[in-house]
């Protein structure tokens, strides 16, 4: 029986990798014309923009650098950016400038002190079994990780 599954398995692995999507080579796609071109940063919002236009959707208009900054940090860490932070960024409000913010709270600790309690309640963490039986459950290394 193991010896039928596994040739099974061979033919079907063999046949599934011609037109599986996982073994295709990416292709850059060309970016879809739109109205309001100079909206766009990257290509997926050329993506996201031709979809708003068809659905007759216009885009708000750009945020200050002074709010987007503070959205940036609110959303990746949980805190308002420092005042020394909002001034440097006020002085180079380039994308490359965000893009290298970015990358800074990605690595900081404050990032994963925000995100680590969702990624736990999605792993089910607790410390007991729960309300009845509460006995104790196997999963600090998730906590202690």
């Amino acid at each position: 029986m193991r010896t039928l599954c596994f040739i099974l398995f061979a033919v079907f692995t063999a046949e599934a990798k011609d037109f599986h999507w996982a073994y295709v080579s990416p292709t850059k796609p060309n970016l879809p014309p739109v109205k309001h071109a100079d909206w766009a940063r990257t290509g997926i919002d050329f993506f996201c923009l031709s979809r708003m236009e068809l659905q007759g959707y216009v885009p708000n208009e750009r945020e200050s650098s002074a709010r987007l900054l503070r959205r940036v940090f609110l959303d990746l860490i949980g805190i308002p950016p420092s005042i020394e932070k909002v001034d440097s960024f006020l002085l180079d409000p380039s994308d490359k400038h965000l893009e290298q913010i970015v990358d800074e709270l990605l690595s900081s600790n404050h990032f994963g002190e925000k995100w680590t309690l969702s990624w736990l309640d999605l792993a089910r963490y607790a410390d007991s079994d729960g309300y009845q039986r509460d006995g104790f459950r196997n999963v600090w290394p998730y906590r202690d990780w």
